[in-house]
């Protein structure tokens, strides 16, 4: 999740940027990483315990896990297309020229 907010950012155009904050859905990756570390305690502990159930729960608790991911994904992404209309915005404000059409 760091990494693809600070792809965005630095692949930012030139000119002023957005603040690391502005593009990190923190909370989304904070969950997604408690609930990834249970999720593999769990399948661990199922596994070596012999317990189809628990490693069940564990293979479950993955999966929620990837959701949490993709969600932190598309609100990264989000965030990134949100700041850089923005900005293709103020840029026309200023510049007065209509604002460039994403590619």
């Amino acid at each position: 999740g760091k990494l693809l907010s600070l792809s965005g950012w630095g692949s930012w155009p030139p000119g002023p940027r957005p603040t690391q904050r502005a593009l990190y859905p923190r909370r989304i990756w904070q969950a997604e990483a408690a609930v990834f570390a249970l999720a593999v305690e769990t399948l661990g502990a199922g596994a070596l315990a012999g317990s189809g159930t628990l490693t069940r729960a564990g293979a479950a608790a993955l999966a929620g896990a990837a959701l949490l991911a993709a969600a932190g994904t598309g609100e990264t992404l989000r965030r990134v297309l949100v700041e850089r209309a923005r900005q293709r915005r103020r840029t026309a404000e200023l510049t007065g020229r209509e604002p460039a059409r994403a590619r």
